[in-house]
């Protein structure tokens, strides 16, 4: 498909925190993006799950975040096992969709951690979660920009305000700092 998929509101959400969690994952001791910081910090994950999915049900996004990168896509423009992955809600998301196996390929390395996590509680449906976000992160998916009002109006109007008029907010500073 060449068209921006249709994501379900859980995956939306979750995409935010996974997005989130990667960044923070990717800081150094100063605040400083790093790729290196970002693949120690997966490789811990990698190497330590059991602590990680303890917590996949209450935040899957700190154990999805272990497979970054642990998945190639065949075919990012023409994904429908992936695409429909994404369109589910948590309580329909229980398992790996058999269709999608043939959509993806474990990368180096990554067949292990696979592999063991699906031996684990929620650990099938925490490598479905990580496949879609993978597949959301790796085709540069954003949620669409919030519709405008209906009436065309905007936030800002003066007209919302008694009077029309906005209160005057002059020397709030001053009066806040004594």
């Amino acid at each position: 498909m060449n068209t921006k998929p249709v994501v379900s509101p859980f995956f939306a959400a979750l995409f935010d925190l996974y997005c989130s969690e990667l960044e923070q994952m990717s800081r150094d001791g100063q605040g400083e993006e790093s790729k290196q910081v970002l693949f120690a910090e997966i490789q811990n994950r990698r190497d330590n799950p059991t602590v990680y999915m303890k917590l996949a049900s209450s935040h899957p996004e700190f154990s999805a975040v272990m497979f970054h990168g642990a998945f190639e896509f065949n075919d990012k423009l023409n994904s429908p096992a992936i695409e429909k992955l994404v369109t589910l809600s948590s309580m329909q998301l229980t398992t790996i969709p058999e269709q999608i196996l043939d959509e993806i390929s474990l990368t180096a390395n990554t067949h292990t951690i696979v592999n063991l996590v699906c031996g684990m509680s929620n650990g099938a449906r925490t490598i479905a979660l990580a496949i879609g976000l993978e597949y959301l992160h790796s085709i540069g998916w954003a949620p669409d920009e919030a519709p405008a009002e209906a009436d065309g109006s905007d936030d800002d109007d003066e007209s919302e305000w008694p009077n029309g008029q906005a209160p005057q907010l002059i020397g709030l500073d001053e009066s806040i700092a004594t």
